[in-house]
């Protein structure tokens, strides 16, 4: 009886750990891009690029970014993306074990409040992730 019990305390313990426990934002920064204007001329653009970690991709759930402009608190982008569709757009690089999130139009003369929400598969939350970014 005693190893049927420290059997299941230690099987019970290492599933504990295969689950999604860690994210950070990574990087926020501007990239140029090029976009074909109204007009049809290609013009550049800057384009948001979000960086976020997370230590077992395939225990997450969704991600939900909210951007706000800092000094007014406007709310200028809002997203929300469960796993499937992170993995169906290609958002998501293996190798590092980050998510690329980019926002075209998403730009603030000030600087701007970056919030990740981030649950697992059964919709518990990690805390959130806030940023300031200035550029």
């Amino acid at each position: 009886m005693r190893h049927l019990i420290t059997s299941l305390f230690i099987l019970a313990f290492s599933w504990s750990y295969a689950q999604l426990d860690s994210a950070s934002i990574v990087s926020v920064d501007y990239i140029a891009s090029a976009v074909t204007d109204s007009t049809g001329a290609t013009v550049t653009d800057s384009t948001l690029q979000i960086e976020i970690y997370v230590n077992d991709f395939d225990f997450l759930g969704e991600v939900l970014l909210t951007i706000t402009d800092s000094p007014s608190d406007y709310p200028l982008a809002k997203f929300r993306m469960d796993r499937a569709e992170i993995e169906s757009s290609g958002l998501y690089d293996d190798s590092s074990q980050t998510i690329t999130f980019l926002f075209q139009g998403v730009y603030s003369a000030n600087s701007l409040n970056i919030r990740a929400v981030i649950s697992n598969y059964q919709g518990a939350y990690l805390p959130y992730l806030d940023t300031l970014y200035t550029h």
